[in-house]
């Protein structure tokens, strides 16, 4: 059977789909290879979020087409949504948009190249074929657990929601059962995973009914939260930190901006990073080891000096210890995209450059406090001895100090 080399660029939804397809393909009997240079097919998972992802795509699609010309690509992902309507993409034997992907292993086996798509909807399926690996592959110690895809909101800047569609969750009680299965696996912690894991639904049951169900299940199983948007961190979710000790101390956090014109700019809610900061703070000082981090989009159109310097100036206030920072790209059939007062490209650099700064600093002032502290640790890959403690530092031991 044929080998594959699997790629993937984007968010951790995407990096955990490629590992679905990569069991998918194995339980057909395909072989996975560590380099591109020993497959005879590369799967890409591909990312469309901003225009700079995109062309490090074409890029890397460009020098595999160069170096191995022999070698077949399936592209897959928010980026081959995005391309569905381009002709043939040179180099791409297989483009399967995201309403198809669930069937990558069909298309990939028939052997028959071409662009397969669809339309996405409420009624479409959440791509979640397989959660776990087989028992014989189940080597990780910790599990992203997809709950559910796509996104009702609609940000200026943002393209996912129409690459992954309208907002489909997975039922609670599928929820429950492969968190069971992983804990029987012997997973120790599950990361709730999604487009927008706030804005689940199955009939009355929300997020936090699958949170609060998930950490009753058994205590020495470890929850995390992935990234969330400010209006998912209400009172209820904040009590549960206190409730269970399982619950990991850590929230990453979809700001974007602290600015309130810049928000309003984004049509996201200025209310609900306003009210935040209060909680987060009574949160870090309730849980000294508590990590916060965000993200932050700088070179929005309308993003003023005095805007982006607001935001440099409360990032302490709201408890961040590290952040993400992106530089605005106008993407296609955005509300942004027609907005003509985006900073010019130069000042974005140096802002991005600027706020990099200032969470680096704040990344060492926290784990400077983390010093000489006792933490419960996972071991994550046996060959770098990384682990992770509840917060959501990486750590590095020597092998005789792994328990």
């Amino acid at each position: 059977m044929k080998q594959l080399y699997f790629k993937t660029f984007g968010c951790r939804t995407n990096s955990e789909e490629t590992n679905a397809y990569a069991t998918e393909f194995l339980s057909h009997g395909y072989s996975r290879v560590a380099t591109p240079e020993e497959a005879d097919i590369i799967v890409i998972n591909g990312c469309s979020v901003t225009n700079q992802t995109e062309q490090k795509i074409r890029r890397y699609i460009a020098s595999i087409h160069e170096k191995y010309p022999f070698i077949e690509i399936a592209l897959t992902g928010c980026l081959a949504q995005q391309w569905q309507d381009l002709p043939r993409v040179h180099g791409i034997t297989w483009l399967i948009d995201n309403t198809r992907k669930k069937d990558i292993v069909s298309v990939v086996t028939s052997e028959t190249g071409g662009t397969f798509t669809g339309t996405l909807s409420e009624k479409s399926a959440v791509s979640q074929f397989f959660q776990i690996p087989h028992p014989e592959n189940a080597q990780r110690t910790r599990l992203s657990l997809k709950i559910q895809e796509g996104c009702n909101k609609a940000c200026s800047y943002c393209i996912v929601p129409r690459l992954r569609g309208p907002a489909r969750s997975i039922s609670a009680a599928e929820v429950l059962r492969t968190a069971k299965h992983a804990l029987r696996l012997g997973y120790r912690e599950i990361i709730l995973t999604g487009t927008h894991i706030g804005q689940y639904r199955d009939g009355t049951a929300k997020y936090l009914d699958i949170l609060h169900n998930l950490l009753s299940l058994d205590t020495s199983l470890r929850i995390r939260l992935s990234s969330m948007n400010p209006e998912d961190i209400t009172p209820d979710l904040i009590a549960l930190f206190t409730e269970h000790n399982n619950l990991c101390h850590h929230l990453h956090i979809s700001f974007q901006s602290l600015s309130s014109d810049v928000l309003k700019r984004m049509n996201r809610s200025v209310r609900a990073v306003e009210t935040l900061q209060p909680t987060l703070a009574k949160l870090c000082t309730q849980f000294p080891d508590f990590s916060i981090g965000g993200d932050f989009i700088v070179g929005h159109p309308g993003e003023s000096s005095d805007a982006f310097s607001h935001t440099c100036a409360r990032l302490e206030e709201y408890g961040i210890s590290y952040g993400h920072v992106f530089r605005y790209s106008p993407r296609p059939q955005t509300a942004a995209a027609e907005m003509n007062d985006a900073p010019p490209s130069h000042i974005s650099t140096e802002r991005s450059r600027h706020i990099r700064k200032i969470l680096e600093s704040l990344r060492t002032q926290f784990l400077e406090k983390q010093q000489g502290k006792t933490e419960f640790i996972i071991s994550e890959k046996k060959v770098y001895y990384k682990v992770l403690p509840v917060i959501i530092f990486l750590l590095r031991c020597p092998p005789t100090r792994m328990w």
